[in-house]
């Protein structure tokens, strides 16, 4: 006769069951969900009534492979200068990293369009990186390379934070027992480090890239050309719509005159300062007093006609 431990032994009775997710915390998330599908749901419904043969045009396409490969190079550029900053940040006890971690932050603190105003006064001809690419000739602005640095700009502190986060949930027993054994600190991060936080890794460059292809703010002031798939619709602001849905330039076009009038006011950081000869130009101008309009007759009085 079997015992009943050779009995458990031979036939295994183990089930698992997962924790009951309570009814209130899921109906809440659940309301979260549809704020983020339904406005999503609605834009593609409403793509039926648009012009199918724009959404296929030349500058359509010619805007997608822009806006894939700026991406695609911003985000490879920003995880081999942002990874091995987000290892440092994890594993230093230096007090420098407080402020690299408040430098990470701060494209996310401000407006896209005020980090494309950053980028513009830095990359710029009144900045002094700008005025050296002007000399070398390789001004950045209105080409690939600006909406490669603005996506990159944006696109950051996704993976900076994902990898810092993953770095630091790697035990530090794991990284010792691989020092003890003979690794050396680039074995070691290679062969242990790196495949611990390998999913933290990947999960922030699919968010840089994601963000980095839907960036509008600080690419369209650093780079207006070429086009890609967030500032197209803005190609065409003031004229016909022909080449896209037109109520997806006007949704999606930004406030140009105010834009302008600001621009007025603070002068054209994209252009080089006007030349002397301009301004003796100006200087010669005499100032004119405006002209006043001519004082209107005076009638005499009216009599009165009453006896």
């Amino acid at each position: 006769m079997r015992q009943p431990a050779e009995r458990a032994a031979g036939r295994s009775t183990i089930t698992t069951t997962g924790d009951r997710v309570p009814v209130s915390p899921m109906l809440a998330g659940f309301a979260l969900l549809a704020l983020l599908v339904f406005p999503f749901l609605s834009m593609v419904s409403a793509l039926a009534s648009a012009e199918h043969a724009a959404l296929l045009s030349r500058d359509t396409l010619d805007a997608m492979w822009t806006t894939i490969v700026a991406a695609g190079v911003a985000i490879l550029a920003d995880a081999a200068l942002g990874i091995p900053l987000a290892y440092w940040m994890a594993r230093s006890s230096s007090r420098l990293r407080h402020l690299a971690v408040v430098a990470v932050l701060l494209p996310l603190a401000v407006p896209p369009v005020v980090g494309g105003l950053e980028l513009v006064l830095w990359l710029g001809p009144y900045g002094w990186l700008g005025k050296l690419h002007d000399h070398v000739g390789l001004n950045p602005l209105d080409t690939i390379r600006g909406t490669i640095l603005a996506q990159m700009f944006i696109a950051a502190p996704f993976v900076i934070v994902s990898a810092r986060a993953a770095f630091s949930a790697v035990e530090p027993a794991v990284t010792d027992a691989a020092r003890s054994l003979g690794c050396g600190p680039w074995r070691t991060l290679v062969r242990v480090t790196l495949p611990a936080a390998r999913r933290g890794i990947a999960a922030g460059l699919v968010l840089g890239w994601l963000r980095a292809i839907g960036e509008f703010g600080a690419s369209i002031i650093v780079a207006y050309h070429p086009f890609t798939l967030s500032n197209l619709p803005a190609g065409g602001y003031g004229r016909p719509c022909r080449r896209g849905p037109c109520w997806l330039r006007s949704a999606s076009s930004p406030p140009w005159p105010s834009w302008r009038s600001m621009s007025r006011g603070a002068g054209d950081l994209r252009r080089p300062p006007r030349s002397p000869r301009s301004r003796r130009a100006r200087s010669r101008i005499r100032w004119r007093p405006p002209l006043r309009p001519a004082p209107r007759a005076s009638l005499p009085p009216r009599r009165s006609t009453c006896a």
